[in-house]
């Protein structure tokens, strides 16, 4: 959804501004990010992501990327700038037990 809603800004008809919405991102007191894996689809989503996670760091604000994927490919996939601030000051839980929604079903 925060992909989706950065390129709504950019018709012309839109009612909310780029800056707008990456300031309102980089400002919240706790972001969110479920299925990180899967908004990297471009160079672009991967620059902002890593920009938005960086400026977050750098204002001391909490930041939970969430995704299926096993750490390795977790970390490949977000890539270096990103897999640094985690080094630096944050932690990897991987929970591995099977999906609940195959095993409700």
């Amino acid at each position: 959804m925060l992909f989706a809603r950065l390129k709504s800004t950019f018709n012309y008809a839109s009612k909310e501004s780029e800056a707008k919405v990456l300031n309102e991102v980089t400002a919240a007191r706790l972001l969110v990010l479920d299925e990180i894996g899967e908004c990297r689809e471009s160079e672009w989503e991967g620059k902002v992501l890593a920009n938005i996670v960086c400026q977050r760091h750098d204002d001391r604000r909490d930041t939970i990327l969430i995704s299926n994927q096993p750490t390795e490919s977790f970390l490949r996939s977000v890539g270096d700038s990103i897999t640094d601030r985690i080094a630096e000051g944050g932690s990897i839980y991987q929970f591995d037990w099977p999906s609940f929604r195959r095993t409700s079903a």
